[in-house]
């Protein structure tokens, strides 16, 4: 139960990384757009 419940979490915060970079990746190349 513990195993899961931590494999859960692990998987959370791998996903909520990537997707922090994707979104400041995004607004970088639209930043670097506008100018």
């Amino acid at each position: 139960m513990v195993e899961s419940l931590y494999l859960v979490f692990h998987v959370w915060m791998v996903i909520s990384f990537v997707s922090a970079v994707l979104v400041f990746y995004t607004a970088k190349e639209i930043g670097d757009q506008h100018e």
